[in-house]
Formats: structure tokens, sequence, C-alpha cells
């Protein structure tokens, strides 16, 4: 689903006048904020879902804001090289605090 269209059908407006009133800051400001409450219906909804103990929604949040202590699903990847050519695998790590890890 489109917001923007939804939203520019409902009120009777072309997109392109949308686009042209995002660029003035008291309506980008209320287009930001809309969408923060658009996040936090979702929120609202996942933790009804948790509440009720829907182990779906309980995996999904902890692997997505719980991955500092072990709720992270991992990848394995198996690499094949064949020739003369060195082969150079740098594996980057991006912890939770943004700090950055090579292996």
């Amino acid at each position: 689903m489109c917001l923007v269209s939804k939203s520019c059908e409902a009120a009777k407006l072309s997109r392109a006048m949308y686009y042209r009133w995002l660029e003035q800051e008291p309506f980008k400001q209320a287009v930001k904020e809309s969408k923060q409450s658009i996040k936090d219906f979702g929120e609202d909804a996942l933790y009804d879902l948790i509440k009720d103990k829907n182990s779906s929604a309980i995996l999904f949040y902890n692997k997505t804001k719980n991955k500092d202590r072990g709720y992270i699903e991992k990848t394995e990847q198996s690499v094949e090289h064949k020739g003369d050519n060195q082969l150079k695998v740098v594996i980057e790590r991006v912890n939770p605090d943004g700090d950055k890890t090579t292996a």
C-alpha cells in the first residue's frame, strides 16, 4: 500500500503538489510526524501479539531488538576457490553500538 497515493487521493491532491509541499518545512514536519505515528501503530500491534504469546512475534522482536543478547540468525557460507590467484574474504560485523570489527 502506498500511503502517499492514498493520502493524495483522499485529499484530492496531485502527487506533484504533495512533493512540492514536502519541500516546505511545516508540511515536511507534519509528514515526518505522521510517519512516526504509523511506526508507533505497527509497534503497538507487535506488542499486542507478544502479549498474546504469538511465537512468531516474540522471535521477530528478539531477532531485531535483542541481537546483543544472542538472538541473531547466523548464515553459513562455503567458498571454494580454484586457481593460482589468492582469495581474500573479509567478514565485517557491525555491533549494536555501531562499531565495526573485522574478522
